[in-house]
């Protein structure tokens, strides 16, 4: 067999003496360095050009956004006008259905005829109307000159008592309305 021997070794390296070359101080210069020499700068006319054309790109795509959103805007009132408009024609007709129920429901024939079949309810047979529109004062003697020439008892079967039931009245909103005492509210 063949014997493994090392193909380096250690100490072959240690045996070969190094040289030392001596160094040098460098010095750092101020400047661009190599690059400022090979490449040459941006032109500041054409830096100035770039930076206009980003704040009118930035500009458009504000007024573009807004003009975005003001269609927007149209598009979701409309959308609301139609709607009320829509709820507006849904409530005349809603007007008209309970115009056209209040007439039917009003008709007096049809008052009386409930009246007299589902309520047992009857006219009234003696009807009186009093008219006070005369002038009431606090005397008694005012109060009945006034009911005399301004309370008039009309209808059929009117009675003594209707009249002087008026006259009663009248005296007594005559009294309670003005008072002769000054200290009186």
């Amino acid at each position: 067999m063949a014997s493994t021997a090392r193909a380096y070794e250690q100490d072959s390296w240690a045996a070969i003496p190094r040289v030392s070359q001596p160094r040098h101080p460098f010095e750092v210069l101020p400047g661009a360095g190599r690059r400022a020499k090979s490449e040459p700068g941006v032109n500041p006319l054409t830096l100035f050009a770039f930076k206009v054309g980003i704040a009118v790109l930035v500009l458009l795509g504000i007024v573009g956004i807004a003009a975005v959103w003001l269609q927007a805007s149209t598009v979701s009132l409309l959308s609301s006008t139609s709607e009320v408009k829509s709820q507006i024609t849904e409530a005349r007709s809603d007007g008209s259905a309970l115009e056209v129920q209040y007439s039917v429901l009003d008709n007096p024939t049809r008052i009386k005829s409930i009246a007299s079949e589902q309520l047992g309810m009857a006219a009234a047979e003696n009807v009186g109307t009093i008219d006070l529109s005369g002038r009431l004062s606090a005397s008694s003697s005012d109060a009945a000159s006034t009911t005399s020439s301004g309370a008039d008892v009309q209808g059929e079967g009117a009675s003594s008592d209707i009249a002087s039931t008026s006259v009663a009245f009248a005296e007594a909103v005559g009294s309670a309305c003005v008072s002769e005492d000054p200290d009186a509210s």
